[in-house]
């Protein structure tokens, strides 16, 4: 991977689905999607996450402390997959200058938790993670089939949940950094 890094998005580009390659300038680098997100409910479970001028909102069900007035956390996942994918097809259809007429994903995540909270042994895991994916298109199937395979391997948020990742935790306590690692165990 090259060393070189966006921080912002080249969003004064042209539409790159209109030529059959991404841009050159764009391939071997990293592009980093920062999103800040903050608790708006001490007592509840509502939050506000945002991404240039964009806000999104989560919360939970009720059983889990919330009000149940947004999506759930995770459902933003399942649904990043799905978008993602989705985006994918579409952009590779355009580039190969093939016909979609329609395409919508179906994405499942399993989840589970185990252990005590307060004896510190508390842990959850995602178990599985289903997509459908359903292509409207008069193209013959193995032009479509070729369409999926490259939208499956370029699928960003599709990798994120297949690939281990090192996650970079760092916290502040009351705006300064504790000396107490909050490393997991």
């Amino acid at each position: 991977m090259s060393e070189q890094h966006i921080t912002e998005q080249p969003l004064h580009l042209p539409d790159v689905t209109r030529s059959d390659e991404m841009p050159s300038r764009w391939l071997g680098k990293v592009v980093t999607i920062p999103v800040d997100a903050e608790i708006l409910d001490l007592d509840g479970q509502e939050k506000v996450a945002r991404y240039r001028h964009f806000e999104f909102f989560s919360d939970e069900p009720g059983y889990l402390g919330g009000t149940d007035e947004h999506p759930q956390p995770l459902t933003y996942l399942a649904a990043g997959v799905a978008f993602c994918l989705l985006a994918q097809l579409q952009r590779t259809a355009k580039q190969l200058k093939k016909q979609l007429t329609g395409g919508r994903c179906h994405a499942e995540l399993d989840i589970h938790s185990e252990g005590s909270i307060r004896k510190g042994t508390f842990t959850s895991s995602a178990d599985a993670f289903r997509i459908h994916l359903e292509v409207e298109s008069p193209e013959p199937p193995q032009v479509i089939a070729h369409i999926v395979r490259l939208a499956q391997q370029s699928c960003y948020a599709e990798a994120v949940v297949q690939t281990p990742l090192p996650i970079a935790h760092a916290y502040t306590l009351n705006g300064k950094t504790p000396d107490i690692p909050a490393e997991p165990a």
